[in-house]
């Protein structure tokens, strides 16, 4: 399975963001860098690691050896859009995977690099994605042993005390918005070059079609993973919670940036790219109730879903109380898997989505809690939707 590496946003106001963001979601410093063309500083809680880069000029006028996708970013950067860009994947071996991406006719951004430090070398590389402004840097380092990456200096001053900490313990997936008409495309192009395959997010979906919401809504939803059969990304040393899983989204023919998330993402971050990561937490009350009292606005879901006989229901089998649920905005589904755990324990998950995070109305955060499903729910992606279109003031369906 590939494991993620890290995810690196590019942001106008890195030293505001970065105290606003580590405060509100137990982000530790864990390292910084400042080069010619950028300041950067390196977050992390639990597995899930970020690298926030605010550009100089400079680094935006044509590529760089130091920040080979920054130059891709100006327009993003000029319309003041702050924007995740790079999803950077660990590898067993850069060449074998900057082959197959060559053959698979994948633009390469930059070949293999090597820097080191007094914790060993470490070798990168840079593919474009086929989508927005996305890239993904690949990086080999089975023989490092630093922290993060040669040539960033470690700070572990901030470690955020256990009994601050958020509980979120990596990240779980990462949606990223197409045009519409492209899904498909999108699909073979990271199976071609990486080795993704496909995987179904609930019993609802099709092939064809994947996952869809019609009528008011207009989304289509599919999924990829990566498997640990695919040896061009094995590395050695991975944890389950480490593999890559994306879900690619596109909105239905009838519908526009004024009545649609996709559209309206597309429209304000100029261009398809990444809508939101979802953030893996073993208590998703307690990490909820958390961020709320940090100051981060949570969507509010519609009052009507704990009201629905099926849903009252599915909360009393599972056991959690629906009073918690209601009153922390979690959504619950059982839908993400037809079966139980095997010990007559019933497989759900639990969600509940952040308002954006930006001064554009773009990218925001996921948390999830999962006990036994790997999937996602019917219900939920639904309820999820409509909490997003409250908060875009957006159309909303009263079928919700």
């Amino acid at each position: 399975m590939a494991t993620l590496h890290h995810l690196e946003l590019l942001v106008k106001d890195g030293a505001r963001f970065i105290k606003q963001i580590a405060q509100q979601y137990s982000l530790s410093l864990r390292g910084t860098r400042e080069t010619a063309s950028a300041h950067q500083w390196v977050l992390r809680t639990g597995s899930a690691t970020f690298l926030v880069t605010q550009p100089k000029l400079s680094a935006l006028d044509g590529p760089n050896p130091q920040h080979p996708a920054l130059h891709l970013q100006r327009e993003k950067f000029a319309h003041g859009i702050d924007t995740f860009f790079d999803i950077a994947v660990r590898v067993k071996d850069v060449d074998k995977v900057l082959a197959n991406a060559v053959s698979a006719g994948a633009t390469i951004l930059q070949a293999k690099t090597r820097t080191s430090d007094l914790f060993g070398l470490c070798d990168r590389a840079m593919i474009r994605s086929c989508v927005g402004n996305v890239v993904h840097t690949l990086v080999e380092r089975e023989n490092y042993v630093g922290d993060f990456l040669p040539g960033f200096e470690n700070s572990v001053r901030d470690e955020v005390p256990p009994e601050k900490a958020s509980k979120i313990r990596h990240v779980d997936h990462i949606t990223v918005v197409c045009e519409r008409g492209k899904v498909d495309s999108v699909l073979e192009w990271y199976e071609r070059v990486f080795g993704f395959s496909r995987f179904f997010m609930n019993r609802t979906e099709t092939v064809d079609d994947g996952f869809v919401l019609d009528g008011d809504i207009g989304l289509r939803l599919k999924a990829m993973e990566y498997f640990q059969c695919a040896e061009t990304m094995l590395a050695n040393d991975l944890r389950e919670e480490d593999g890559l899983k994306l879900v690619i989204a596109e909105s239905l023919a009838g519908h526009d940036a004024q009545t649609n998330q996709v559209e309206s993402f597309i429209e304000q971050h100029d261009g398809p790219g990444v809508q939101h990561i979802g953030l893996y937490t073993d208590d998703i009350i307690a990490t909820a109730s958390t961020l709320r009292d940090r100051g981060v606005s949570l969507q509010v879901p519609p009052l009507m879903y704990y009201s629905h006989l099926g849903k009252l229901k599915e909360i009393a089998l599972s056991g959690e109380s629906l009073s918690l649920l209601r009153d922390n905005g979690i959504l619950l589904d059982s839908e993400a898997d037809s079966s139980g755990t095997g010990d007559g324990r019933k497989r759900y998950l639990k969600q509940i989505f952040t308002k954006p995070i930006f001064d554009k109305k773009t990218f925001f955060m996921e948390l999830i809690e999962r006990q036994g499903a790997s999937g996602f729910g019917t219900g939920n992606i639904a309820a999820l939707w409509w909490s997003v279109q409250q908060s875009l003031n957006l159309p909303v369906s009263s079928s919700l």
